[in-house]
């Protein structure tokens, strides 16, 4: 079961399936003889072996540009910038100013191409922008409850504290008008089955529930930016997608703690309502659906974060990747 190749394939012309069901095989790399090969998640032990970065940068220069937007100090940045992965890059292609300044500081000085282009995926936010129709009123609520239970790196999940509520309130009559669409990490229900807080009837249950309810739904779309596309106001748990969601200039209800935010995460913060529980999110709702107070603040913030939020971050990586293999052959 491919989902990526198959979205993929209807979309690109050039795309191969890494994985060969008929013959159990991966697709070989090496043999495809690559220039350079990019990297976006930075867990090395979940690739298959062949596809580690210190097999792959035997034959290829090794670039690097993470799958989301860090704005944290400590343990996130060290997983995303990790000691397991970066040895073996060439090209680092940061998203953002902590990004920067803790690669430099760690592998500057061992020949890492170290660059400040801008975050790719703000390519897309790009995009997406041009085609949303602003509405005067609040319609559709988008909450992203994460997939940890921990509070110790301040992202544990909201889910079981929200839940029940969340659907007694959009339930009530007069807010039969609002539309509640859930979309849970892709991993929070495999991790909470794994920790046994729920099973998978409890979860087979709750799916048939909400599918019986008019006004509440399970974002299962492939792309995440579909349903943040629809919103008008987010219910969010800790996420790197955080920032992605504020460059959109929606209203963000922030469930999670700042206490390991960087100086763009306090730009960020500072253009987020504050909700510690379930009591504050209902007054905070009702609020913002009156007057949305953080507005002008949510658009100095996309200036200050978003600055290269012009659609060319992209095509400005690929003119280095261009220049760097010109240089490489003597022109």
């Amino acid at each position: 079961k491919n989902e990526a190749f198959d979205k993929l394939s209807g979309k690109y012309i050039n795309v191969i399936s890494g994985y060969n069901i008929e013959e159990d095989s991966w697709f070989d790399l090496e043999k495809f003889s690559p220039d350079y090969v990019f990297y976006s998640r930075p867990y090395v032990k979940e690739y298959p072996s062949l596809y580690r970065p210190e097999k792959v940068s035997k034959y290829a220069k090794i670039c690097y540009t993470t799958y989301g937007f860090d704005f944290t100090l400590g343990y996130h940045i060290e997983v995303n910038y990790n000691k397991r992965l970066m040895p073996y890059t060439y090209m680092i292609f940061c998203e953002g100013r902590a990004s920067i300044d803790y690669c430099k500081k760690m592998y500057s000085n061992k020949g890492k191409k170290i660059y400040d282009l801008g975050y790719a995926r703000f390519d897309l936010i790009h995009k997406i922008k041009s085609q949303i129709i602003p509405r005067k009123e609040i319609k559709n609520i988008l909450w992203i409850p994460r997939w940890s239970l921990d509070k110790v790196t301040g992202d544990g999940t909201s889910f079981f504290e929200y839940i029940e509520d969340l659907i007694s309130f959009f339930t009530e009559e007069k807010y039969r008008n609002l539309g509640l669409i859930i979309r849970p990490h892709p991993l929070m229900f495999s991790n909470f089955l794994q920790k046994k807080v729920m099973s998978q009837q409890e979860i087979d249950e709750l799916y048939d529930r909400i599918n019986h309810i008019d006004n509440i739904s399970f974002d299962n779309e492939d792309d995440y930016m579909t349903s943040a596309a629809k919103a008008d106001l987010i219910l969010a748990d800790f996420s790197s997608l955080l920032i992605e969601f504020a460059m959109l200039n929606i209203p963000i209800l922030y469930c999670g703690s700042n206490s390991k935010f960087d100086e763009t995460g306090h730009i960020l913060d500072g253009a987020m309502y504050h909700v510690g529980d379930y009591n504050s999110v209902t007054e905070a709702l009702e609020v913002i659906m009156k007057n949305d107070s953080l507005k002008e603040k949510r658009e100095k913030a996309i200036r200050e974060i978003g600055k290269n939020l012009d659609g060319q971050i992209g095509m400005n990586i690929a003119i280095e990747i261009l220049d760097d293999a010109n240089s490489s052959r003597g022109h």
